[in-house]
């Protein structure tokens, strides 16, 4: 019952951008905790039964470049610290991002992602899921100011307008399920 349920929660619900949290059965930890071993050139993250370490996959615009902390290009809520900085990544997100495993969700009052309080347990679940803006093919094309954004596709309007993806109850623009 308890593998049936984990399934059931990594699913895509309604298109909402659900996502499992909990431990899977198999690994132990939750999405985004693990256990490190590192070594002189890299850190290999193993799921592990103290799930001590969060191991953060956070959007950002660059890879990088040495080092084994993970690049983020985002702010303690999850937002993009500047759309019009150059560079690319599937995670760039404008919308909120789950750092633990680099997804892009909504933002705003309506269908917007709203993450756990920050200092909350591993596996706390998002107050409010949100609709997901799964990598480019869901990202804005501009910033809503007449920028554009190079590495989106979706006018501003389909994805934040009145009868937007993010703000509509119908949109007239609907992103497809990430998961």
């Amino acid at each position: 019952m308890a593998d049936e349920k984990a399934a059931t929660l990594r699913q895509c619900i309604k298109c909402q951008g659900a996502v499992s949290h909990a431990p899977a059965p198999s690994m132990g930890c939750a999405a985004g905790w693990a256990t490190a071993t590192m070594t002189p050139g890299y850190v290999t993250a193993q799921q592990g039964v103290s799930c001590n370490e969060p191991l953060k996959r956070p959007c950002t615009n660059r890879f990088r470049d040495e080092g084994l902390e993970a690049v983020g290009h985002i702010d303690e809520e999850g937002r993009d610290l500047d759309p019009l900085a150059d560079g690319f990544t599937e995670s760039r997100c404008i919308g909120i991002c789950d750092a633990t495993i680099a997804a892009c969700y909504c933002d705003g009052p309506r269908f917007g992602r709203v993450n756990p309080p920050k200092g909350s347990p591993p596996a706390t679940p998002p107050l409010r899921r949100g609709r997901p803006l799964g990598n480019h093919l869901c990202q804005p094309s501009d910033d809503g100011k007449g920028n554009a954004l190079p590495w989106g596709q979706v006018p501003w309007d389909d994805l934040y307008g009145p009868e937007g993806w993010c703000m509509a109850d119908d949109p007239k623009f609907t992103c497809p399920c990430m998961y």
